[in-house]
Order: structure tokens, then sequence, then C-alpha cells
């Protein structure tokens, strides 16, 4: 039944997503567990593994930023002790996970959350004398950290604690810790929660700017970086914002070499936000137009290069 309504929950975002433009998201993880307090004494076991693989699947709503609320279905994995090489009892769980989660964007693209809720769960014991199985609702408490490797993906690390699981089959409760790796992928119109949060924000920026360069250079100068300082600091803390960074020259010299000199003036400034702000390679698209937009007389004001920005 569990398996069922927890199938359910997670296709409903599927349902709405392709014509709702609420934040959706789907996350997946896998990594391990370990089962607290349950491993026997040494007259009855001569080993025990109270740990385990465990993996989650979860679909969330966005339904104010920075707040969500988060449904799915998470494996417990299990403990098992034996003696003498035979199987003394191995246990097992999953269940039902719901939970309020909370996040807060940090400096370079990271992400930080907490997570309160609860799990409806099932543990079953098996031994050789058959199974015995306990159910219940257990509260849970949770961590993370992510980083938002493209605009709509975060590859992230979870830690959860579920407190107080029944284990009736050893007359004991039981505390299980689980860590792991998310991968999490967001639906809507909005690529990121943390561009969504800011989108309707006015930009402190201006839509273009310009950096003009010396003849047959592609150095930045000082005035040029600092006019790339507000640039980089404004991408730097808001994950969704990329640019566009186009290189021009005057009309003297070979047309293909201005494209090529227009090209090392776009990548000049996109190694300096890299190197200076650590903003990533695919948030920063270049190009050149060369001499191919100068006027017809020679300007210092044609050897440039423009940066727009926006939001994916």
């Amino acid at each position: 039944m569990k398996g069922l309504i927890g199938a359910l929950a997670l296709l409903c975002p599927f349902a709405l997503a392709a014509t709702d433009e609420t934040p959706w998201y789907l996350s997946i993880g896998i990594g391990g567990s370990h089962w607290q307090d349950l491993c026997p004494g040494s007259e009855q076991a001569d080993r025990c593994d109270d740990t385990d693989t465990q993996w989650d699947i979860s679909a969330g709503w966005h339904f104010i930023e920075p707040l969500a609320v988060e449904v799915g279905h998470v494996d417990l994995g299990g403990t098992e002790w034996s003696r003498n090489e035979q199987l003394g009892q191995r246990l097992s769980g999953d269940g039902l996970r719901f939970a309020l989660r909370g996040q807060v964007p940090l400096p370079h693209q990271l992400v930080v959350s907490g997570e309160l809720g609860g799990l409806w769960y099932d543990s079953q014991a098996t031994d050789a004398n058959g199974s015995a199985s306990d159910s219940g609702i257990a509260p849970f408490i949770g961590v993370g950290l992510d980083y938002q490797i493209k605009s709509r993906w975060q590859l992230g690390a979870r830690i959860r604690q579920y407190q107080d699981l029944e284990v009736s089959a050893l007359s004991a409760r039981s505390d299980v810790t689980t860590y792991s790796l998310q991968l999490k992928y967001r639906f809507g119109p909005m690529d990121s929660p943390i561009a969504r949060a800011r989108v309707a924000l006015p930009s402190p920026l201006p839509a273009s700017t310009t950096l003009v360069f010396g003849f047959n250079s592609y150095h930045l100068d000082e005035a040029a970086r600092d006019q790339l300082g507000p640039i980089g600091q404004y991408m730097q803390s808001t994950p969704g914002a990329q640019a566009e960074i186009i290189g021009y020259t005057d009309q003297q010299g070979d047309s293909d070499y201005n494209l090529l000199l227009g090209q090392r003036r776009a990548e000049a400034v996109k190694l300096h936000l890299q190197q200076a702000w650590q903003i990533p390679e695919e948030r920063l698209f270049t190009t050149t137009r060369g001499s191919l937009d100068a006027g017809a007389k020679r300007s210092d004001s044609d050897r440039k290069a423009t940066i727009s920005l926006f939001l994916d």
C-alpha cells in the first residue's frame, strides 16, 4: 500500500510539470545506512554487519522560495548477524518519507539545505524460524549541501537520521543514519531555484557592458578588470545568470585576423571571470564579430568586447 501511495505521489509532478509553471523537482540518491544498537552480544553472534546500501527517490514542490514540501520512497537497507557462518537474523526497512525542506544559497554555486519530517516505515526481521514485521511513523532530520552543476541540475550530499524505529523481534528500537549522494533535476520554466527567486529583482547592472581594448591588443587593463568586478560578483551570487561575450575590432587589418583578434578579446574576458570569480565555463558564451560591425572610419570604440547578462 505504501509503495502504491509513493508511486502516485511521485507521478504527480510529471503530470503537472508539462502545463504548470510551479517549480517541481525530482531527486534520486544512493549511499549507505547505519542501524544503531541492534548487534547482539558475542554469545549470540560472531559477526554482525549493521551497515548497508540505501537508496531513495523523491519529488518536491517549492510552494515558496526557499521552502519545499517533499515526498518519496526510501530503502534503508538493513543489518545482519550470524554465528559459525549460519544466518542468525536479517533486518531490513523501507518506507514513505515526507518532509519540509528549506534551502539557502551560498557563494560559488553552493546551496545548503535542512529537512524535517517523518518516515512511514515497514521493518522486517527474518531468521530460521520465519519473519516478523513492524510498522510505524518515525521522525527524521537531515542536512545537505548541493552544487549547481547546470541551471536545472544539482549534485549534492545528504545526511539524515531516522529516529526510534521499532524492531519487536529483537525487543529493541533503533535510530538509522543514512548518508548519500543526490542528483536533483528542476522542472518548470525557471531552471534554477535561486535564479527564480532573483528574477523578479531588478538587476544592479546594465543589460550590456562594454570594455575597450588597446590597438591590436586583447590585454585587460586595470579599468577593464574593475568593470568586470560587479559582473563577476553578480554572476557568483546568482547561479542562474549567464553571460554572452562578443569580441570586436576596428576596420584596420585583414578580416580573418580581425575575427581571431575579436575571439581572443572575448576569451580574455571569459578567462578573467573564470579565474577571478570562479564562474563556470558553461555559463560563459563567447563569439567574435571581428570588424564586421566596425564603422567606415577608424575608431577606438570599435576595439571592444561586450558582455550581456541573462537568466537561462
